[in-house]
């Protein structure tokens, strides 16, 4: 009599997510997992949706212009740590004042006076500490980074 085969167990798939503030997302498309961060407030449902360049997470309602204007700020000031920077958006037209911190990994950034008071940008530090600086003297010589340079 021939012995039954024990069935397999199917294997775990990996499924690219993103995380926002309390809890897992699943992005189709997304192969970057984004640490958590703390929320501006207890009551904050964020979640991190929009991606420019591969390397900077933002709210939904976050244009590409302010978004690449708060990464390239942090990066202007020489952050690894917290900072309070201002940075433009071309759509409005106008600054915010962006308090950003850092865990040393991820660096979680809140503009303030946006449509969305849980509007958040986040990046690697890594991504802050190994931007080409001919790019950061590219993206300031464009004018992208506002009427003040």
């Amino acid at each position: 009599m021939a012995t039954k085969a024990a069935p397999v167990a199917p294997k775990p798939v990996a499924v690219p997510k993103t995380i926002t503030h309390d809890r897992i997302i699943v992005v189709p498309g997304n192969t970057t997992t984004v640490a958590a961060s703390p929320p501006p407030t207890p009551d904050s449902q964020a979640a991190l949706v929009k991606t420019y360049n591969g390397n900077i997470f933002t709210t939904d309602n976050i244009p590409s212009s302010l978004a690449n204007s708060v990464f390239y700020e942090y990066y202007r000031a020489g952050a690894s740590g917290n900072a309070t920077v201002s940075a433009w958006s071309s759509d409005t037209q106008q600054y915010y004042s962006t308090v950003c911190s850092s865990d040393g990994t991820m660096v979680s950034c809140y503009p303030q006076g946006t449509s969305n008071r849980y509007a958040t940008v986040q990046f690697s530090q890594n991504a802050v500490d190994v931007h080409p600086p001919d790019q950061a003297a590219a993206y300031a010589a464009s004018g992208h980074a506002g009427p003040n340079g």
